[in-house]
């Protein structure tokens, strides 16, 4: 019988679990462990930071619209 995939508890991640205490996947394991030891004021400049890089591609990024195809006949 085939094992039934556990994924990752951080939201958008959907790689599987390999640490089932945490609930995370290596990668989000990895960046937590990363961010553990940094001040506050390093976490809140990284967020800041973060913040003006997501408002700078929304910028780029143009409304998406779908374009309905014409059925051939």
């Amino acid at each position: 019988m085939s094992k039934r995939k556990v994924y990752c508890s951080v939201d958008g991640c959907f790689s599987e679990r390999k640490y089932v205490e945490s609930g995370l996947c290596s990668a989000c394991y990895a960046g937590m462990y990363y961010w553990k030891d940094k001040t506050p004021t390093q976490v809140v400049h990284r967020i800041k930071q973060l913040a003006r890089l997501t408002s700078r591609m929304d910028s780029l990024m143009p409304t998406v619209r779908h374009i309905r195809r014409r059925r051939r006949a």
